[in-house]
């Protein structure tokens, strides 16, 4: 059986993270934060707690400028920068500036 050519990619710092469908939406905005911003009553943690948990998971900074690029293979790219503290508080709050049509899932 072949395996699907990935739909999207994630990079962060221009290295590529992972790969995969349209479920990479959800990561993205999980990542940037976008996802958080009117979380449903069910929702435990915080968006500086799945910062620190993927951190741990990934390996990876994720620190202020780190720059997350969702990639779909027709060509368009969403990119965000972080804007963390020292304490893993994301400086910028919600994350109200991306408002990217086809990628609020979550």
């Amino acid at each position: 059986m072949p395996i699907d050519e990935p739909e999207y990619l994630i990079r962060v710092d221009g290295v590529e993270l992972m790969s995969g469908d349209e479920s990479l939406k959800v990561v993205f905005n999980n990542l940037i934060g976008a996802n958080f911003a009117n979380p449903p009553a069910w929702l435990q943690g915080s968006y500086e707690d799945y910062l620190a948990n993927m951190r741990m998971m990934l390996d990876e900074a994720l620190d202020t400028g780190t720059e997350i690029c969702l990639e779909s293979m027709d060509g368009v790219t969403v990119s965000h920068t972080l804007l963390v503290d020292p304490q893993g508080h994301t400086r910028n709050g919600i994350i109200a500036s991306l408002a990217v049509q086809g990628l609020s899932h979550g």
